[in-house]
């Protein structure tokens, strides 16, 4: 609080303050009662504090032991028990049957991911050997390809050759009907030649047409074999990705096959030394 200070007491200087004689001894006697205060309240509230947490801890006690009374009162009217007896010698077999009921599921858990195993591995291998054969097939088409656009070409130069002819012969055809027209006298001779030239004409246009067929067939071909292509592309890219899953699934099943393995050895050992500890109570039993 406030020290209520007469203001002819003191006196404040730039850098210090000015008491009269006396006032400096009863602000240290003030001083010195306010710690002193303040020290015996803390003091009390570490008394306090010290004593409730000993109440505490005496009242814990105290439930404690009513507890441990309690089940000693409990222990001693049943260790006698005769059925008290039978269910503590029973009791780890129960926990032995249990654990080999558990073994014999992560046995058939076992046996089964390997059989899932196996048909992955089988189902793995038959999809190389299809990839094997598609590679093949897709070669084949290759080769069958490049043979056909050699023989496009081929079919093309032969075509345009027979155009070249068709046009020769067509000129040589009108230069005939103009001599034709000019040379009356000689017209059955001329029809003859006519006849023969239309002849060959007609021949020669019924080659041109089957070379037509044969590049719209060749071209035909070619596109069916290209969309076979693409169709054996899309199929391997789909295999390949089907092995790629197929490899992450074997490698997942490596290790929860490790893990498992790690297990049911773990519960053999487990199974043993309870087997062990059955003998053992068997044997106190029979005695």
């Amino acid at each position: 609080g406030s020290l209520s200070l007469d203001a002819n007491d003191y006196r404040l200087g730039i850098t210090k303050v000015f008491f009269k004689a006396g006032v400096l001894g009863g602000l240290e006697d003030l001083r010195d009662e306010r710690l002193s205060e303040i020290i015996s309240h803390f003091q009390a509230f570490i008394r306090g504090y010290i004593q409730r947490k000993s109440y505490k801890k005496l009242q814990d006690q105290r439930v404690a032991l009513s507890v441990i009374q309690r089940n000693t009162r409990k222990w001693m009217s049943l260790k006698n028990w005769t059925w008290w007896k039978l269910y503590i010698k029973v009791k780890p077999l129960l926990n032995v049957a249990r654990a080999e009921d558990e073994m014999k599921k992560q046995q058939e858990e076992f046996e089964k991911m390997k059989e899932d195993f196996g048909k992955l591995q089988t189902r793995y291998k038959q999809l190389e050997e299809q990839n094997v054969t598609i590679l093949r097939e897709k070669n084949d088409l290759l080769t069958e390809v490049q043979a056909s656009d050699e023989s496009q070409g081929e079919a093309e130069a032969r075509m345009t050759s027979l155009i070249q002819q068709k046009a020769e012969m067509e000129g040589q055809i009108k230069e005939l009907e103009d001599r034709l027209m000019d040379e009356e006298d000689a017209v059955g001779d001329l029809e003859g030649v006519k006849k023969k030239m239309e002849t060959e004409v007609n021949e020669l246009r019924k080659d041109c047409e089957d070379l037509e067929q044969s590049l719209a067939k060749a071209e035909s071909d070619k596109q069916a074999r290209d969309q076979n292509i693409k169709t054996l592309q899309d199929e391997m890219s789909q295999q390949d990705h089907q092995i790629g899953k197929l490899q992450k699934e074997k490698k997942s099943m490596d290790e929860n096959n490790k893990a498992l393995t790690e297990s049911l050895q773990a519960e053999e050992d487990k199974v043993n030394h309870l087997n062990k500890l059955k003998q053992k109570y068997e044997m106190s039993m029979d005695e």
